[in-house]
């Protein structure tokens, strides 16, 4: 599902009017929208060394967080959105 004006009334039931109101531009709704899902992410990677258990560590905490958070949902749509942006 597209993250936009229109989907987030059909969604929500909040008239487009109000969502324009508050978010003029989409990509400030999307941002908005993001970030709850950002907030969930509590662990903070841990560097000590060697380097490949480094990233081996730092990898683990990215899979969890796309399979186990909401960023399994919304990665999906920031990547659409880098890519149409770029």
């Amino acid at each position: 599902m597209a993250v936009n004006h229109a989907s987030v009334s059909k969604a929500t039931g909040i008239a487009r009017s109000t969502l324009y109101r508050h978010w003029p531009e989409a990509i400030r709704l999307r941002d908005d929208a993001f970030k709850p899902a950002a907030r969930s992410l509590k662990a903070a990677p841990e560097t000590q060394g060697p380097l490949r258990a480094d990233l081996k560590r730092m990898l683990t905490l990215l899979l969890i967080a796309l399979t186990e958070t909401p960023w399994s949902r919304i990665a999906p749509q920031v990547i659409s959105a880098a890519q149409a942006r770029g």
